[in-house]
Parts: structure tokens; C-alpha cells; sequence
């Protein structure tokens, strides 16, 4: 209730106030969901070659066109029940798993940033780092348009002097920002943290990779993860590197040992034919064959992988790094400062039980 004679208060004109926040949360969940439908194209057409703009999305078994209200983010996918409207041919659950999480992950951020020109730079990582992700692991690869052009994006908003001071831009933070660059022009230290780390990013990664292959033998890390942490670190600066790696470390440990004892427990094990995940139509497998050339003998080798039975042989896993780093980056990123905290007081800790 208002004094009498007070004027009362009335709500901000401009819809972009955090007077509005209420209504700022479910507007980025479906903000990220868009750009998620997105992401799945790009996921699937960069690594082969294929333009993101054309041809239209379409039904890779009958070829028709996916109309716009069949294209909605997340409704479409539980209306059609994952299917072609026209054919019936099933879409798979990772589309609607790419745009559910891009939502979560773009509402995380804001909410971890807030209103700040950080934001910015914060979407445009996050962005990249589902893209990468995904595409590491149906290709193996990470393709030098995210990796590069990332790290092309990240020096560029790190010299945005305005951006690269927001609050909530981990460049030029912690410990070691303000001690390596007290030199450096105030205006230009988010530069030159930027340009640092992702040098010594990809330096790191090399060495690691370098005597991984003298250790085992063979290549151990891929040149597309020292490519993607140099992208790290012009996003995340020197500082936060260190803990990204820690972390990555961790988690891919993590992955292998389960991916190792889910083949102990798999080995042997009998398992249907793989085409009876397409109801049991020959035709179907013909389709499948067709999607690439193949000569005679190699569509009949297809279609006897699809057709007869077998068991769970050895699995040979072949450990990509980039998610690990895609995960922990993520993590870094938005919870940055209380890792750096938590990971000081156990150090602390155990400097004083020494």
C-alpha cells in the first residue's frame, strides 16, 4: 500500500529489466532449445561437408521435407512420438536430448551470469561446447570450424574491452591473471590472458600427446583436442586451464573404467539381430545399405551383419577426450571461482598436515 499523495511505482517499460527475470528464465530455456535444433544440424552436416543452410531438414529414409510446425524444439519430437509424419521412419532421441540440454545449459548460464555483457561470450562457449561434444562422439573428430573458429571468436571478444570486463568473464581472474599481466595496459589484459593461454593450451596438450606416443606406441591424443582447449583458453584464461585439465582428467578416468567393466559384463552375451530394431524388413536394411556405395559384396556383408544373430565379441574402445574437456570446461566456466576456492583450502590443507 502507497503513502497517500506517493506516486506509485510502476513496472519498467523496457521488457529487458531484471524487474522481469521471472519471465527472463523460460525465455532463454526456449531461446536454447532453438539454438539446440540448430546445433543438431550442425552436428550432423559439418563433419560431412554438407552446407548448413541447404538442403531444407528432411527425412534421410523417404527424403520429404520436415514441415515448419513439424520442426518445433521439443514439442514436435513428443507429438510425431520421434517419427516421419510421412513414412514413419524413427528420428532418434538425441535430437530431443541435444535441445532439452542446450535449454538447461543457456538458463544455467544466465543464471550464473546474470545481466552482463559476460553473457555474451558465456552463450557463444557453451554453443560450441555442445557441438563438439556431440560431434566427437558420433565422428571421432572435431572439426576445425568449431575448434578454430572458436578460438578465432574468443580472442576476438576478449579484445571487446567492454565484454572482456563484465562482470562474470573469467579472463584476467584468480591468482595468476593480475600477477602475469600487471604490465600489460589495463585495456588490453583480457587479450593477452586470451592469446597465453590458448598457446600454452595447445603446448600442453601437445607434450601430453607427444610422450603418450612414445609411452604406448601409438597417437594418444588428437590434434582436434589440443585445437578445442586452445579455444579453451581463449574463453577461460591461463588460470582456469589448470583446473579444466585437472578435471577432464578426472571424468575420462571415470568413462574408461566404466566402458571397461561394461564390457567385462557384456562379453558374450547373445544379442538379436540389429535389424530387428527395424521391425524385421529386409527392405529396410536395403535402405540402411544405400545410404553410402557399396559394392556387391560389401552390401551383402551389410546386410548379414543386419539380419543374423551373434554375441557381445571384445570391444575396443577408442577414448575421445573431447567430452571429458567439452564437461569439464562447461563446469570450469560457470563454477570457476568456487573450485579455484575449494581447490586452494584442500591444498592448504594439506601444505599444513605436511
Amino acid at each position: 500500500m502507497t503513502e497517500a499523495g506517493a506516486i506509485p511505482s510502476l513496472p519498467p517499460a523496457n521488457f529487458f529489466d531484471p524487474y522481469y527475470h521471472a519471465f527472463h528464465v523460460p525465455f532463454v530455456f526456449v531461446l536454447g532449445t532453438i539454438f539446440g535444433s540448430f546445433f543438431n544440424v550442425c552436428i550432423y552436416r559439418i563433419p560431412m561437408g554438407v552446407p548448413l543452410s541447404m538442403p531444407r531438414s528432411h527425412c534421410y529414409r523417404c527424403g520429404r521435407a520436415v514441415r515448419w510446425h513439424d520442426n518445433i524444439p521439443l514439442l514436435s519430437y513428443w507429438i510425431l512420438r520421434g517419427r516421419c509424419r510421412h513414412c514413419g521412419a524413427r528420428f532418434s532421441i538425441r535430437y530431443f536430448g541435444v535441445e532439452l540440454l542446450t535449454g538447461l545449459l543457456f538458463s544455467l548460464v544466465f543464471a550464473r551470469v546474470g545481466y552482463s555483457l559476460a553473457l555474451i561470450p558465456a552463450l557463444v562457449f557453451i554453443s560450441l561446447l555442445v557441438i563438439a561434444t556431440f560431434t566427437d562422439i558420433d565422428h571421432w573428430i572435431i572439426p576445425d570450424r568449431i575448434s578454430l573458429g572458436g578460438l578465432g571468436a574468443g580472442l576476438l571478444l576478449a579484445a571487446v574491452w567492454p565484454i572482456a570486463q563484465a562482470p562474470g568473464n573469467p579472463l584476467v581472474g584468480g591468482i595468476l591473471g593480475p600477477e602475469l599481466f600487471r604490465d600489460v595496459p589495463g585495456r588490453w589484459r583480457p587479450l593477452a590472458d586470451a592469446v597465453a593461454a590458448a598457446a600454452i593450451g595447445f603446448g600442453a596438450l601437445w607434450s601430453i600427446g607427444w610422450l603418450g606416443s612414445i609411452i604406448f606406441g601409438k597417437e594418444a591424443m588428437g590434434v582436434g583436442d589440443m585445437k578445442l582447449f586452445a579455444m579453451f583458453g581463449a574463453f577461460c584464461g591461463l588460470e582456469n586451464l589448470v583446473y579444466i585439465l585437472l578435471l577432464a582428467c578426472v571424468i575420462g578416468t571415470v568413462v574408461g573404467l566404466g566402458l571397461i567393466a561394461r564390457d567385462r559384463i557384456w562379453h558374450g552375451r547373445p544379442v538379436p539381430a540389429a535389424l530387428a530394431s527395424y521391425g524385421g524388413d529386409p527392405a529396410a536394411a536395403e535402405a540402411l545399405a544405400a545410404v553410402h556405395p557399396l559394392g556387391a559384396e560389401e552390401q551383402q556383408v551389410v546386410l548379414a551383419a543386419l539380419t543374423a544373430p551373434g554375441v557381445v565379441g571384445p570391444l575396443r574402445h577408442h577414448l575421445t577426450f573431447g567430452p571429458p574437456l567439452a564437461v569439464a570446461g562447461c563446469i570450469v566456466y560457470l563454477f570457476g571461482p568456487r573450485l579455484a576456492a575449494w581447490f586452494e583450502t584442500i591444498m592448504f590443507g594439506l601444505d599444513r598436515l605436511g
